[in-house]
């Protein structure tokens, strides 16, 4: 009876979401969770960029997401709906945030909370900053019809440059912001982490001279903002703008190893009439310079926005790419985002039905390695799936694999192994479709394999 009651109790602790309230840390290039396993979040992006400021999505959506694979959530936060005015905090759009993120958290979900960002503020037809922070220096706003364009008009450029020189004490107003949000949210356990800017604009300088001059500064007075709650919040950091089609960052490492590096990869491709050529050429160098300087910085990545329109030409194999690249260097992605439309942008139709996209989305991965992933990912010309790790002897709890058994494997899949026979074994969770393997301790690593019946 008792042997009974232990399996069950077993298999219930294996269907369960992930426990409510835990905060991660980042020793190194990869997320760990308590019992040091590494922690890969795919998720998805939610946000309203305009007042009220709080996104209209519910229980309904979060537990799609969880059903999608997914384990985290990148909850975008406008300064404009925090601080309308100088010093003055909205408690009520605070209070109702929380109360989101903590229905997320019910679900399952971590959640990042996204300081967005674009064109500075709604005064240039953007989002972001309030008014009363904006300093275009009496210059006339002229909007362009591409939106990204007007980034470089004179009065956008003005704002900038004044926010990242703290005139008139902006910036600071900001991290004070910043450290009143992370103190709000500390006895949310299902908010892991800060992302302090959306996608930084780099204006005076190039980015050579623009990341120690400017961003540096800003970073280190970010981090201490959110450290200030010391609720071991981890600080979310995206580098300047350009990055985003592979140029190289300048932020020196962070010996605090609270760092979480949040790149955004938008390829050029997927912005004209065609479409993605079908050669990663530009990704592969934008992910493999991540790579190169995640191993400098000792952050983990997370690529928090990826996303085009499903109606772009060759968009699934510009996905099954590009998601092939965060395998291959086992990085955490958020999909930008979840949207309802007609045009293909988002995840679902206008009555909530899928989007195709979701099928792609959708991949086998490992959620927790009792060790480090090395890589992982489909082989090619087949629907196998192969996963190799290493290390976690010291780790007593199991890998966890998300494995889309329905739209992956409908007739089922065997499961391979290195280790030897009888000193590794595996346990299936159909509700939440995860896989949970013991290891051989004995071996310093293992791959994986699943094969399609």
């Amino acid at each position: 009876m008792k042997t009974i009651i232990a399996r069950l109790l077993a298999l219930y602790l294996i269907a369960a979401p992930a426990a409510r309230g835990e905060r991660l840390t980042a020793p190194g290039s990869h997320l760990r969770d308590a019992e040091g396993r590494a922690v890969i979040l795919r998720g998805i992006n939610m946000i309203n960029k305009g007042p009220d400021y709080v996104p209209w999505h519910g229980p309904e959506q979060f537990r799609k997401v969880r059903s999608w694979g997914m384990n985290c959530i990148r909850l975008g936060i406008l300064w404009a709906g925090v601080e309308p005015e100088p010093g003055v905090y909205d408690d009520i759009y605070l209070d109702r945030m929380i109360e989101l993120a903590g229905q997320m958290g019910e679900e399952g979900l971590h959640v990042i909370l996204d300081f967005h960002q674009d064109i500075y503020s709604e005064y240039f037809g953007g989002d972001g900053a309030p008014e009363w922070a904006v300093r275009d220096g009496g210059i006339p706003y002229d909007p362009r019809d591409s939106w990204f364009m007007n980034y470089f008009e004179p009065a956008v450029q003005h704002a900038f440059g004044a926010f990242w020189a703290d005139e008139y004490g902006i910036q600071a107003r900001f991290h004070e912001m910043i450290a009143y949000t992370a103190n709000r949210f500390r006895d949310e356990p299902a908010v892991i982490g800060i992302e302090l800017m959306n996608e930084p604009w780099p204006e005076p300088m190039v980015g050579i001279l623009f990341d120690p001059t400017y961003m540096e500064p800003f970073l280190r007075r970010g981090h201490e903002a959110v450290s200030s709650a010391a609720a071991g919040l981890l600080t979310f950091w995206e580098p300047r703008v350009l990055t985003n089609w592979g140029f190289p960052s300048y932020i020196s490492s962070h010996p605090e190893h609270d760092w979480v590096m949040a790149p955004h990869y938008y390829d050029p491709a997927t912005e004209s009439e065609w479409g993605y050529p079908g050669v990663g050429t530009l990704m592969t160098l934008a992910m493999t310079r991540r790579a190169t300087e995640r191993e400098r910085m000792k952050d983990p990545v997370w690529v928090g926005e990826y996303g085009c329109s499903w109606q772009m030409p060759g968009v699934r194999e510009y996905y099954e790419d590009l998601q092939g690249l965060f395998d291959q260097f086992a990085f955490g992605s958020a999909f930008w985002d979840y949207t309802r439309s007609e045009e293909g942008w988002g995840v679902e139709y206008p009555d909530g039905s899928e989007l195709p996209v979701v099928d792609v989305l959708v991949r086998p991965g490992p959620v927790r390695t009792a060790g480090t992933p090395l890589s992982f990912g489909i082989v090619p010309f087949t629907r196998r799936w192969k996963f190799t790790w290493t290390g976690g002897n010291g780790i007593d709890a199991p890998t966890e694999i998300f494995v889309p058994l329905a739209r992956h494997y409908p007739d089922g899949f065997r499961v391979r192994s290195t280790d030897l026979p009888g000193t590794w074994s595996w346990e299936w969770n159909e509700e939440d479709e995860i896989m949970s393997v013991r290891h051989d301790q004995s071996r310093l690593s293992r791959t994986l394999t699943i094969v399609p019946n």
